[in-house]
């Protein structure tokens, strides 16, 4: 009861201090009196003092809590405000952390490219280190081969057989390099034979069949050339001259020719190996006169030749011939029909090309003979049309070609009846697809045409003392 008599008396008071003060004054002595009677303390001027002072204190801290609120208006929307940066800032570290985590990722991917790089590096050096061993053991093969080389370097042509058969038989070496060395004759060929077809087997001269004039007849005798003998080591199944034949692979292959016995043409093929005589594959016509000559390591071109029955006439056709698919293929056109020539593989010094030469030989069509021809044509490797070559310096038919470093040597040959039978050797050369004759100063013992000119190594020559 006594508080709310305080709280009633203190609005009172509160009252009073908003009357003017002679109205208050009467209600203050009147409040006074019941005070007493209650016996509460007597208000006086000094209590309304200091009722006013306390008035005015609680209007400055109300002042001062306005202006509290306003400071925490504006802080809190500075608040808000670094919310919303500190809501951009967390997005910010969100995005960045997926960044990261990618980051990482491509790092791994990149670490473990890096490890596979490392392996890799790892690897091919060991393969360069062996690269290297391998290069120096190549390095020392090559020296080895070069010497063997060297030993086995063929500049010596050895020359057998043709017409004049007695004269012919002479098996005579010639040395195409001005040394000095001069080598003496070998074992006399045991046939008086013209028209055989010879070449290297292995590492041994062979010469087979060709036309024997005691009788005529074409033979089937093949020989080699052992220790300075000639052996008899196979027999052909076809009698046959005027053949051509080529090395391949140990092997001696030999196409067409003329059999005098009855046969005629030849359209069959032989192969000699080591281990005896077969048959080769059959060719596309009979042809004999022809010639032949390596293109690359696995075919060689047969070139012109008598080909037609009853009337014989010079064939400009040729035919590439795959020695491992044994299979023939049409060739390009010679620019001049041609049989009883020559051809070789050559290369030229400057381009490094490699040149399929065509050399002399005669025309004739429908039985009629025409002159010996002097062109050459040639068919540079990867081409498809032959080209012309220079002029010969002589006119030649039924005279042999050899390959040489890469040069071409003419050996001996028929120039006509004004001419006769040759002994003169004729070197083809080509540098920068320019090609010349040159006309040695070596010449044959035995001047002969229908000859086997074969590349031999200089273990053959027994030098002459001079």
């Amino acid at each position: 009861m006594a508080l709310h008599m305080k709280i009633i008396l203190l609005s009172l008071v509160m009252l009073l201090i908003g009357f003017e003060p002679a109205f208050s004054g009467k209600i203050i002595k009147k409040l006074n009196k019941e005070l007493k009677k209650m016996g509460f303390q007597i208000l006086n001027q000094n209590f309304f003092a200091e009722i006013g002072s306390n008035a005015l204190d609680i209007q400055t801290i109300a002042d001062e809590v306005d202006s509290n609120t306003a400071l925490i208006g504006n802080n809190t929307v500075e608040i808000g405000n670094n919310a919303d940066e500190i809501d951009s800032n967390i997005a910010h570290i969100d995005s960045n952390a997926m960044d990261i985590g990618k980051n990482t990722v491509d790092i791994g991917n990149n670490a473990e490219e890096i490890d596979s790089n490392i392996a890799h590096i790892d690897s091919n050096a060991m393969d360069i280190g062996k690269n290297t061993v391998d290069i120096a053991i190549n390095s020392d093969g090559i020296k080895d081969n070069t010497a063997l080389i060297k030993a086995y370097h063929m500049p010596l042509i050895l020359v057998s057989t043709g017409s004049p058969v007695v004269s012919a038989t002479k098996t005579e070496i010639i040395n195409i390099e001005n040394n000095g060395l001069t080598c003496k004759d070998l074992e006399e060929y045991p046939l008086q034979v013209y028209g055989a077809v010879g070449s290297n087997m292995g590492s041994s001269p062979v010469i087979c069949g060709g036309r024997d004039q005691s009788n005529w007849a074409s033979v089937t005798q093949c020989y080699r050339l052992e220790s300075g003998k000639w052996q008899n080591f196979a027999n052909l199944t076809q009698a046959r001259s005027y053949a051509v034949g080529i090395s391949h692979a140990q092997s001696f292959i030999i196409f067409g020719g003329y059999d005098y016995n009855g046969s005629g043409r030849l359209s069959s093929t032989e192969i000699i190996t080591e281990q005896g005589v077969s048959a080769g594959p059959e060719m596309p016509e009979a042809v004999f006169f022809h010639a032949i000559a390596g293109v690359n390591a696995t075919t060689s071109i047969l070139t012109g030749g008598d080909t037609k029955v009853p009337l014989a006439i010079s064939s400009a056709k040729t035919w590439f011939f795959n020695h491992v698919s044994q299979h023939f293929q049409a060739g390009p056109s010679l620019i001049t029909g041609r049989n009883r020539h020559a051809a070789a593989t050559i290369q030229d010094h400057t381009t490094m090309e490699v040149i399929v030469a065509v050399v002399g030989g005669y025309s004739k069509i429908g039985g009629i003979l025409s002159s010996e021809i002097d062109s050459t044509e040639l068919l540079f490797n990867g081409e498809s049309k032959w080209q012309q070559g220079p002029t010969m310096p002589k006119k030649l038919r039924r005279h042999s070609a050899v390959e040489i470093g890469g040069d071409l040597y003419i050996i001996g040959g028929y120039g006509g009846d004004d001419i006769g039978v040759q002994s003169a050797i004729y070197q083809l050369s080509c540098f920068s697809r320019v090609c010349k004759w040159t006309t040695m100063n070596q010449e044959l013992k035995v001047a002969r045409s229908w000859t086997i000119a074969i590349p031999i190594p200089k273990s053959f020559c027994v030098p002459i003392e001079q």
